[in-house]
């Protein structure tokens, strides 16, 4: 066995690869879970809701995706957001899409009223600048209470 893996490590030296190289043939990428990859938090202030996300570098959010939704809001009460600045990139499945990345801050508006008692979700979806991209989430950000 010892002759085997001595003969292999030596071919490969002759192409050019050394064993380390070697060794991580085969081997797959490995990603950070999504709640470390896009960190989210958020806090009222005063009648706003604000959100902080942070997208680890390598990584960004799609925007389109990116859906702050607050359980107990009557279809005719309206939810607003400040977008983040936007990057755009190619996306293989997509085409041109805009992006989120690196950390910023987004705050939740109702429009005047108050938020009902409830729940604040947040839906988002996000990839590697590899081209590894995680399904869809939904993420529980906060118990909004009367």
């Amino acid at each position: 066995m010892t002759n085997i893996i001595t003969l292999l490590a030596t071919l490969l030296g002759t192409l050019g690869v050394n064993f380390t190289q070697a060794e991580s043939f085969g081997s797959t990428p490995t990603y950070p879970p999504p709640f470390e990859a896009f960190q989210a938090q958020a806090q009222q202030s005063g009648e706003d809701w604000v959100i902080d996300i942070q997208v680890l570098p390598g990584f960004y959010l799609y925007e389109k995706d990116f859906t702050p939704q607050v359980v107990g809001m009557s279809a005719d009460e309206s939810l607003q957001w400040s977008r983040p600045a936007l990057t755009q990139v190619e996306d293989p499945l997509r085409g041109p899409v805009n992006v989120m990345r690196a950390q910023f801050r987004t705050t939740l508006s109702s429009n005047g009223t108050e938020f009902p008692a409830g729940e604040l979700w947040l839906g988002l979806q996000g990839c590697a600048d590899s081209g590894f991209c995680y399904p869809p989430e939904k993420r529980l950000l906060a118990i909004i209470s009367e």
